[in-house]
């Protein structure tokens, strides 16, 4: 059976105890601690009355150490200096640690990359990671922060809003030449790029023709696991993509993907950002978490 600690002193009475044995001076611990000669006294001696031993011989002009005095204060110099040496360490290894964030593949490569070009910008020493997957969750001991779609709990200290978007048809223009439907019921029955995803959270065709009042059968057209697969499948024509309006900006900003009929419907998700407890975040996280929310 392990034995039970015995309780320690008031660390302050402690911490008092090695700058007075170190200085040999109350007075100069006074000066050190910024507190008073007096405090520094009274801790002294709360301090040798809870040891039931004296540390000082007081004399008229100085202080001493006493036999005891003197055992305590070579433990509590050495103790005081691997603390602050670890201290550094952990601090060093926060200074040089990197911002690790987690995102999908297209999150990744159609929005944050691009924001993270514009934050090297300002703040071009905070190396910052990124941990792609299609399947993110929670932050891990790996990742500071992952951007997320779906529900969050803006009561979270630890959920942020990114934004909200819109669920739009997207297709190439050689497709909106060859293609047009006046109707959901026809425009249902074209060739449309189905994602087969395993987030529970993502928004399906099926989900957007319900929410449009259209409850019919669809056609089946092509089904995919990923929605940057799902991008390019619609980029070479293979058919119409349910998009993330904000999301896939970039690509209908350059031609890529233009927007097929006038039909669009409010996502029932957003885009989120899910961090770390407050107080697991470096200070460089949380420069790049504050960035990002103001960045949009």
């Amino acid at each position: 059976m392990a034995r039970s600690r015995t309780p320690l002193p008031p660390l302050s009475a402690l911490q008092t105890f090695e700058s007075a044995a170190r200085h040999l001076s109350f007075k100069a611990a006074a000066a050190e601690l910024n507190v008073t000669a007096g405090a520094v006294s009274h801790q002294i001696r709360a301090l040798e009355s809870a040891l039931n031993t004296p540390l000082f011989n007081r004399m008229h002009r100085g202080v001493e150490l006493t036999t005891q005095g003197e055992i305590l204060a070579q433990v509590m110099h050495r103790s005081l200096n691997d603390i602050t040496e670890v201290i550094d360490q952990l601090r060093m290894a926060d200074e040089e640690r990197s911002v690790t964030i987690g995102a999908t593949t297209a999150v990744s490569s159609l929005w944050l990359t691009p924001r993270l070009s514009r934050f090297w910008k300002e703040h071009g020493t905070i190396p910052v990671n990124q941990q792609v997957s299609d399947t993110q969750s929670a932050p891990d001991n790996i990742t500071d922060f992952v951007v997320r779609y779906g529900t969050p709990d803006l009561s979270k200290p630890d959920h942020h809003l990114l934004f909200n978007d819109r669920l739009i048809p997207l297709c190439n223009h050689e497709f909106a030449s060859n293609y047009s439907a006046s109707s959901l019921e026809e425009m249902a029955a074209l060739p449309l790029i189905h994602l087969d995803a395993t987030d529970e959270n993502w928004t399906t065709w099926r989900t957007w023709f319900d929410q449009q009042g259209y409850t019919a059968p669809m056609a089946k057209g092509i089904r995919v696991n990923n929605y940057t697969i799902a991008l390019q499948a619609a980029r070479d024509g293979l058919g119409l993509i349910l998009g993330w309006e904000t999301l896939v900006e970039p690509l209908i900003r350059n031609g890529e993907l233009i927007t097929f009929g006038s039909w669009s419907l409010k996502a029932p998700g957003c885009y989120y950002i899910h961090t770390k407890p407050e107080g697991h975040l470096s200070q460089k996280a949380k420069t790049v978490l504050e960035w990002l929310l103001h960045n949009v």
